[in-house]
Order: structure tokens, then C-alpha cells, then sequence
């Protein structure tokens, strides 16, 4: 048996100040799990789309961020989404625009520190632990 699976990327993006950028979702008209949890800047990769090509198109649509350098796949994920399986590639990735304008998707974004994982609800449970090993391996790159 095969199952029909959603692909999904995501962006830990790096800003000039080398904070990570987070988006919060807004809240839906039926009080759902999802309501204001926070996430990376990402999405679903369309039929046919290269990684690359997904993940700028979604960074772009849900922040107008259009310099961004995409580095290496630092995590893969799998999950139950609402309907379907899903699977997630994470790669890491820098840019030079701390100005982000938001989507209809989100409510909210944050450039964080590593001391501030923890104080965010993330839709995943899985991201604080993918945010730190962010954060070591640019500690890694700077020196």
C-alpha cells in the first residue's frame, strides 16, 4: 500500500543580526490546535517544484524577504497532518532583510536569540530542538 503524503520545506533563516525568523498563525473561526502556535517560514513544495525554487517561493510569499541564500538540508521530519502524513526538509538559510511583511497566512513574526526558544508555542514539538541545532551550527560557521 502507498500513501499519499504532503512534502513540505522550511526555512531556519538567519537575519543580519544572526537571529532566526519565526511566523505565527492566526487564530481560525473554530478555536483549532493551530491557533497562534509559531513556525518557520516555509511551506508545501508544488508538483514538479524544485526544493529551492519551493522554498524561496514561500518565503517570499509569506514574508516579501526575496535575498535569501539557501544553504545545506540540516533536518528531515515526518509527522501525521491533519488529513495526511507529511514530511519536512529544513535547510538552513541566511539573508540580509530584517524588514518582513506578512502574509494573510500569519498573525505575527519574531527574530530570535537562542535563549529564546523556549518562550514561543510551536505548532510542531519537534522545532525547539531543530532551532537549537540551528543555532549550534551557525555558532559553528562563525567561529
Amino acid at each position: 500500500m502507498h500513501l499519499l503524503t504532503e512534502v513540505t520545506q522550511g526555512a531556519l533563516l538567519f537575519g543580519p543580526d544572526n537571529k532566526l525568523l519565526i511566523l505565527q498563525l492566526p487564530n481560525g473561526p473554530k478555536g483549532q490546535k493551530s491557533d497562534g502556535k509559531w513556525l518557520l517560514p516555509g511551506g508545501r513544495l508544488h508538483v514538479q517544484e524544485k526544493w529551492i525554487d519551493g522554498l524561496l517561493r514561500e518565503i517570499e510569499e509569506e514574508t516579501k524577504i526575496t535575498d535569501v541564500e539557501v544553504g545545506r538540508v540540516l533536518g528531515v521530519d515526518n509527522w501525521m497532518g491533519f488529513q495526511q502524513p507529511q514530511y519536512g526538509v529544513y535547510f538552513l538559510c541566511k539573508t540580509a532583510t530584517p524588514n518582513v511583511i506578512l502574509s494573510k497566512e500569519h498573525k505575527g513574526f519574531a527574530w530570535i536569540t537562542r535563549e529564546e526558544i523556549h518562550q514561543f508555542p510551536y505548532l510542531h514539538p519537534h522545532l525547539p530542538a531543530l532551532l537549537e541545532m540551528a543555532f549550534a551550527e551557525k555558532a559553528k560557521q562563525l567561529g
